[in-house]
């Protein structure tokens, strides 16, 4: 621990929103984050990757693989408009998981990928023709009802069976209804498993901002909000113990809270913040 801080020069005076932060467990000086970006295109924001190897003092950074037009790609051969909602993980081996949300504004097709590289050659999840940012969950029919939103991320550092599985969950929108889904990789991002629901089917239609993280046995926990009418909120957690092959029932974690009700020009959900430490307990903030 420092009372230190080092200030590094902004690189855009765009807005930048939606950041966040990964630490490789294997040094904890490798740092990668990311960063939701409007400097590219204007109107529509990009996510840029940042990647430090001397805990922080310096800095690299670069945007998810874009066409000429500075519209992202992905490997599946797809141009978006868009893309949202950045989460990085990174397990014991040194690979570098991006998790992030692409989408469309002039037709409903989006979709959550994961981009992936090891910090063996520093972090770069290259250009265009690059075969690094796969889907976990697609939607590319152009009028499509359904709309994946605010996914997380998470891998097993554990030394289960089941250690370098990867996890995301996410909210999935169908017409006027939603719940929280799960999807799983056993091979570095490679390929998906079909996502599984999470959230308790009592709350569909009012749930959203999941986090997942893992516990020290491997255990899989997923937090999220419920919305009640009356501006009224609360956070419930489920646990998978199998790999996320079954989930528990959500139990109450919070009580209920009155959700955040004066003006502003930005959104003010109660998200949660989920970790669980080495010894097995698990802490939402």
């Amino acid at each position: 621990y420092s009372t230190s801080f080092n200030v590094v020069t902004a690189t855009t005076t765009a807005p930048e929103a939606e950041e966040h932060i990964a630490v490789y467990p294997g040094s904890y000086t490798d740092l990668v984050a990311a960063i939701s970006d409007f400097s590219l295109r204007g109107g529509y924001n990009t996510t840029k990757y940042a990647y430090s190897s001397t805990n922080g003092t310096s800095w690299n950074e670069s945007f998810v693989p874009t066409n000429a037009q500075d519209y992202p790609v992905t490997s599946d051969g797809h141009s978006w408009e868009a893309n949202s909602d950045p989460v990085v993980a990174i397990d014991k081996s040194g690979n570098v998981y991006l998790a992030v949300l692409y989408f469309n504004g002039s037709n409903s097709a989006n979709g959550i990928y994961v981009c992936v590289d090891n910090l063996s050659g520093g972090v770069n999840f290259g250009d265009a023709s690059s075969n690094t940012c796969l889907p976990a969950s697609t939607q590319l029919d152009a009028n499509t009802n359904i709309s994946e939103d605010k996914e997380w991320i998470a891998v097993d550092n554990s030394n289960s069976a089941q250690s370098g599985d990867v996890y995301v969950s996410w909210t999935r929108f169908v017409g006027n209804t939603d719940y929280i889904m799960v999807s799983k990789s056993t091979n570095h991002g490679t390929s998906w498993s079909s996502p599984v629901q999470v959230s308790d089917s009592a709350f569909n239609g009012a749930v959203q901002g999941s986090q997942i993280a893992v516990g020290p046995n491997g255990e899989i926990y997923v937090v999220y909000q419920v919305y009640y009418v009356g501006g009224v909120g609360a956070q419930y957690l489920t646990k998978s113990t199998n790999g996320g092959t079954s989930w528990s029932a959500s139990t109450l974690i919070t009580p209920y809270y009155n959700q955040l009700s004066f003006n502003s020009t930005y959104r003010k959900d109660s998200f949660a913040s989920l970790a669980v430490g080495p010894d097995g307990n698990v802490y939402v903030v």
